[in-house]
């Protein structure tokens, strides 16, 4: 009570990480440098707002620093959360269920960043990553699942994979130079302040849509699929999170515009992609606003059309009551070509210095099956974070959101048949909204390394009111280097 607030954080750190690596023991049965741009700098520089992957930069901020200009670039992470949750009322349960009885798991991702500068404007970019553990329950029974990290297969843990492969160029549009921070797709620090970026080649779509300075990073933000992502952007993705296609950028102090082609996976939630091209394709779209009215600000309008080998709930019904399965099963729908669309706004608005608000609103047309994220097809977020600088803890800090989704007519009550999707069905459903609220806060050890605990109660899990609530309580440690 009487140390110093440094001392205060730091003892309680190695508390909870003495506390972290007990479980993680006792629970792992469970289971030359050309930094010259062809543009002339005629202004000085300054910084701009970009959006992009919430990737940290600053050598503070990294054990290793990476704010020099180089041709290579070498960084990594390791991001581990342990997350559990006692049991809950549960009259029934099905195959895809969240587990009722006490439960308990960690999950580890590591990441190797390598980039290399080929062209003054051009570099190349590779990211090798491991998952290793598991969810809770699998991965399924929620459609807001609580460690963002968890890849639904479990097949697929243990071993090393890429990530990332591809390359990125820059158009300028303008003289103008400004200063930005550089990443491991990204490794020049003056762009011009107009212009044109384009990527191609194996990446995650949300690393360029969909980002949100509150809500977006798994490491050292929120944990929860609600809080992280529109959980209604079925973006194009394998089990792991990943694409290969390509995505075009305009960017200025305060306009953004991205346009986004990718493949589609074969199967839904699957790891191969499909090649059939002429059918089977995703585009998004995204306009970004930036302003300022009392503080800086920022909105997002997204647009998504997937063409994919997908089932039609309704379809899937229609053959149950006509006689034709014994449940409904929409994976017997499945029809190269059909289509699934949304929308997404996505803003934030500083409040005051180290206060920032932020909310998401998505919906989906909820016919075609859900393909790639999770189920959900429409959803409302709201949230806050606050840097810790009120108590002198400049690089901690502590936020709070809550999240409510809902399913489409023909989808309920294709889950109330017994259908599975796959990720929910529980064999019966008496439907409600899934809500939810979590609350993290991050603390900073020492350069790139940060812990932290983290709190979710989720109400109607799998949107089912016969069961739940269902607290979730996570302690997550990081390493940036």
């Amino acid at each position: 009570m009487f140390l110093r607030r440094d001392y205060q954080c730091v003892l309680a750190s190695i508390v909870v990480m003495w506390l972290y690596y007990g479980m993680f023991s006792a629970f792992a049965a469970d289971e030359d440098t050309d930094t010259k741009n062809p543009i002339v700098l005629d202004t000085p520089p300054a910084a701009t707002p970009s959006d992009g992957p919430p990737v940290s930069t600053s050598g503070f901020y990294n054990m290793f620093n990476h704010s020099t200009p180089s041709k290579f670039w070498i960084s990594g992470q390791s991001n581990a959360i342990f997350q559990y949750h006692p049991s809950f009322h549960s009259p029934y349960s099905g195959s895809n269920s969240f587990t009722a009885t006490p439960e308990h798991k960690i999950s580890v991702v590591d990441s190797l960043y390598l980039g290399y500068q080929l062209l003054p404007s051009t570099n190349a970019f590779f990211t090798l990553e491991r998952f290793d553990g598991a969810g809770l329950s699998k991965g399924v029974g929620m459609a807001g699942l609580p460690d963002l990290d968890v890849v639904r297969n479990p097949a697929l843990g243990g071993q090393f994979y890429i990530a990332r492969l591809g390359l990125h160029t820059v158009i300028p549009l303008t003289h103008k130079m400004v200063s930005v921070d550089r990443s491991p797709t990204q490794l020049l620090d003056q762009l011009p302040e107009k212009r044109l970026e384009i990527s191609a080649g194996k990446f995650s779509a949300v690393d360029y849509l969909n980002y949100n300075t509150v809500g977006s990073d798994v490491h050292k933000q929120f944990m929860n699929w609600d809080m992280d992502n529109d959980t209604t952007y079925d973006f194009p993705a394998d089990t792991r999170g990943y694409t290969i296609g390509a995505a075009i950028e305009y960017k200025s102090p305060n306009w953004e515009a991205r346009f986004l082609e990718a493949m589609m996976p074969r199967n839904a939630n699957g790891q191969s992609m499909d090649w059939d091209l002429t059918q089977n394709h995703s585009e998004t779209y995204e306009l970004v606003r930036h302003y300022k009215l009392f503080r800086p600000g920022t909105i997002r309008f997204l647009v998504f059309d997937n063409h994919a080998r997908m089932g039609n709930y309704q379809q899937a019904i229609s053959d149950y009551v006509a006689g034709m399965t014994s449940t409904p099963n929409i994976t017997l729908t499945a029809k190269s070509g059909r289509e699934k669309y949304g929308f997404g706004i996505n803003m934030e608005q500083e409040i005051k210095d180290g206060l920032t608000v932020f909310t998401r609103l998505g919906w989906n047309d909820g016919h075609s099956e859900t393909f790639t994220y999770t189920e959900t097809n429409n959803t409302v977020v709201l949230g806050a974070a606050l840097q810790g600088k009120r108590w002198h803890r400049p690089d901690d800090k502590i936020a709070v959101a809550v999240a409510s989704d809902g399913l489409s007519s023909s989808h309920r009550e294709y889950l109330a048949l017994g259908g599975l999707g796959f990720e929910l069905g529980d064999g019966a459903l008496n439907y409600g909204r899934e809500n939810l609220i979590e609350l993290y806060y991050t603390c900073h050890l020492w350069k790139g390394a940060y812990i932290g605990p983290d709190f979710q109660l989720v109400k109607n899990p799998g949107y089912n009111k016969d069961r739940g609530p269902v607290p979730i309580i996570s302690f997550r440690l990081h390493v940036d280097w």
